[in-house]
């Protein structure tokens, strides 16, 4: 079901953590606010932005979640760099309860791992599962072997 090219997009890598810093960049150009007022209007220390941008870190999940509910931010684009920065490319609300199994998943199999590389890893799994949904009827069923799928693949990646 998943191949080598789905078990390098979803895994969290220097390279995807730096692609993500490029999408915060360009966030905050386009904002024209400096650095720590940027910071401060997603409401994280200028030190934590600071490490995202230059891709040292990632913002966990709720941390993502949150900053993409209230600046309108596509947590698709975001995540993967696909699509428009605009919330507008997921027209419906998140699936808390998708969210949810997949963040257990994550937790119960990669217990060790960093939040930091857990989060950008669950948000791909999500925007993944949102755009295979697209082409058929959401079923926990279907949504549950996805995860579990794309989480054999990538631990057989690590």
């Amino acid at each position: 079901m998943f191949d080598e090219q789905d078990a390098e997009n979803l895994t969290v890598t220097e390279k995807n953590r730096k692609a993500m810093a490029s999408r915060w960049r360009d966030l905050w150009i386009r904002s024209n606010l400096n650095q720590d007022e940027f910071a401060k209007s997603l409401e994280v220390a200028p030190s934590t932005f600071k490490n995202w941008i230059s891709g040292r870190s990632c913002p966990t999940i709720d941390t993502l979640l949150y900053i993409c509910e209230k600046h309108d931010i596509s947590f698709y684009w975001l995540a993967t760099g696909q699509g428009t920065t605009q919330k507008a490319v997921i027209s419906q609300p998140l699936d808390e309860a998708l969210l949810t199994e997949i963040v257990e998943y994550i937790d119960s199999e990669f217990k060790f791992e960093k939040a930091k590389n857990k989060a950008p890893l669950i948000v791909k799994i999500y925007a993944y599962i949102l755009k295979k949904r697209a082409g058929r009827k959401a079923s926990k069923e279907e949504n549950t072997a996805e995860i579990i799928d794309l989480i054999e693949v990538l631990k057989s990646a690590v």
